[in-house]
């Protein structure tokens, strides 16, 4: 026995066996399927036979078919009611939509940020110095947001950071709660930690407005200016009060943004720890990363004085045997012995920078190990918390 549909006059459709013929519909598709599965109802059911496995799958699919389904009293009573059963389609469909359009009304908006928004490096337009935010991390059990900063200080001759007494700081926050509160934190090369405390689990973004009020040689003037060059070339003096008027008008402002769903920030608990515990950890934390780094330099002198020593070895057997050379042997070793100095002058000059990087480290521990006393001591400057002011992004 195998089914097939067939259509009526009244465009109902209804279930016909007849013996012989080809699977038709969807059944054609899903027939393997339904074989597996009507087996395995069988045999939990008791179905029992002793045909062969072809004839026992079209038996065993017949039963089943005749009835679970041809003579199901649902199946029955829709088949005769045609109102009722185009009413019931009808329920099914509006439910359907009516659930979309409820849950996509309470499900959370989900608002998208511009890659330059979410940028993590910014640069004054007066060229005064670069800020970077290297670290989002965001812990939604206590509400805390951790954004670390390293910043580059543009207008200084050597290599280091803006200080933090030249930086200002604005929170701004798009869903804020009344604990809403940020605290800067300054650590020790050219890093500053700001703990943004009371954050709710749907605060979608947050932007940080940073001052810059580090001064710009170019907006300095110790010139001179003559009275006669001003008086008798009014618009060329103008000009040139154009020109500085605009350079001092350049921004000396950069905003970074942290939204909620950005690639960037991760998602991890954060004790909830004073700003006195919380920098005495950074420091320490960075403390153990200089002593390694210290570490680290000092096997590296080590191991590059133990290979001079080699080749101090090797240019000695080279100078003895280059008494007993003549013609292209005594040259050919003579451009061996000058390859063996340059490698050693190449060494010493690694092991002369290794030792400056030692210096430099050691600077940077004692002022870290400075600083922790300061916080033990109560007189580290720390920058006062600042509230945080609601604006629509």
């Amino acid at each position: 026995m195998v089914l097939i549909f067939e259509e009526q006059r009244s465009s109902d459709w209804i279930y016909v066996c007849d013996s012989g013929r080809r699977v038709s519909g969807i059944l054609i598709v899903f027939r393997p399927a339904f074989l597996f599965m009507i087996n395995f109802f069988s045999d939990f059911f008791g179905y029992n036979t002793d045909m062969d496995n072809n004839q026992k799958n079209n038996d065993v699919l017949d039963v089943f078919v005749e009835k679970h389904i041809v003579g199901n009293k649902v199946v029955q009573t829709l088949k005769r009611r045609a109102i009722l059963r185009k009413f019931l389609t009808f329920l099914v469909l509006i439910s359907v939509w009516l659930f979309l359009l409820v849950n996509a009304y309470l499900s959370p908006q989900r608002v998208a940020y511009t890659e330059a928004q979410l940028a993590t490096t910014r640069d004054f337009e007066n060229e005064s110095g670069r800020i970077m935010l290297t670290k989002q991390i965001y812990s939604e059990k206590n509400g805390i947001l951790l954004l670390e900063f390293e910043t580059s200080d543009y207008t200084s001759s050597i290599a280091k950071g803006i200080s933090a007494k030249n930086l200002e700081w604005i929170l701004f926050a798009k869903n804020q709660s009344p604990d809403t509160k940020m605290e800067v934190i300054p650590l020790a090369n050219h890093k500053i930690d700001v703990i943004v405390k009371g954050v709710p689990k749907n605060f979608e973004a947050i932007a940080i407005n940073i001052t810059n009020k580090t001064v710009v040689n170019d907006d300095v003037d110790v010139g001179i200016e003559e009275y006669n060059d001003v008086t008798s070339s009014e618009s060329e003096y103008a000009t040139k009060e154009k020109k500085k008027k605009d350079v001092s008008e350049l921004s000396n402002e950069v905003q970074f943004m942290v939204a909620e769903q950005g690639e960037k920030i991760k998602r991890t608990y954060l004790q909830n720890l004073s700003r006195e515990t919380f920098a005495l950890n950074a420091f320490e934390e960075e403390k153990n990363f200089q002593n390694k780094q210290i570490e680290k330099l000092q096997k590296a002198i080590e191991r590059l004085e133990g290979s001079i020593a080699e080749n101090k070895s090797t240019l000695a057997d080279l100078e003895r045997s280059g008494q007993y050379l003549v013609g292209s042997n005594l040259i050919e070793n003579q451009e061996k012995i000058e390859n063996v100095e340059q490698e050693i002058s190449g060494k010493q000059i690694k092991i002369n920078q290794a030792k400056d990087n030692i210096v430099t480290l050691q600077n940077a521990v004692e002022a870290l190990e400075h600083s922790m006393q300061e916080v033990h001591d109560g007189t580290y400057q720390f920058n006062a918390p600042i509230t945080s002011v609601e604006m629509d992004f």
